[in-house]
């Protein structure tokens, strides 16, 4: 006498797992959404989204006197750098908005300025004047905290506003 409820194999044994072909589908379906997703934040991270590197990581361009590199994705509590270069002569001094030092603090500056002063909201650090030769400022920083943060960096004039994500 046969079970009528169980299924027959071929080869006549009776099966005692009930044949879940939906859910199996639907497992398959999750694995899949799940590699793609997987796949995606490997391919930010290595793009710099995930702070620490990479391409979208940082931001470059000229500011009046100064080509400066500056982060746009980094980390919490993370040591980052920003970094300006200017041309052989003329002035150089550095603006940063107090917007900035929300977001960061300063570590060390190398150079270290002849002068920091206080314009409105703006922080002007003066470098010693041009002989001819490029000059290289390295402003070493630490964040504050998670969060986005909007401030203006640049040159005397010829500043730009910028958006800081901080990650956790």
């Amino acid at each position: 006498m046969t079970d009528r409820t169980r299924r027959v194999l071929p080869d006549g044994e009776l099966t005692a797992v009930k044949d879940e072909r939906a859910f199996q589908e639907k497992t398959w379906t999750t694995e899949r959404v799940a590699w793609i997703g997987f796949a995606l934040l490997v391919i930010a991270a290595l793009l710099g989204l995930a702070g620490g590197g990479g391409w979208a990581a940082q931001r470059e361009g000229r500011y009046g006197a100064a080509q400066m590199k500056m982060p746009a994705i980094t980390r919490s509590d993370a040591p980052t750098e920003l970094t300006a270069v200017f041309d052989g002569a003329g002035e150089r001094s550095l603006v940063l908005s107090a917007g900035f030092l929300d977001a960061f603090q300063i570590e060390a500056i190398q150079p270290a300025p002849e002068a920091v002063r206080i314009e409105g909201e703006n922080r002007i650090f003066r470098f010693p004047p041009g002989e001819g030769a490029p000059l290289r400022v390295r402003v070493f920083l630490k964040t504050h905290s998670a969060g986005i943060f909007r401030f203006n960096a640049g040159t005397p004039g010829q500043t730009a506003q910028f958006t800081l994500i901080v990650l956790p």
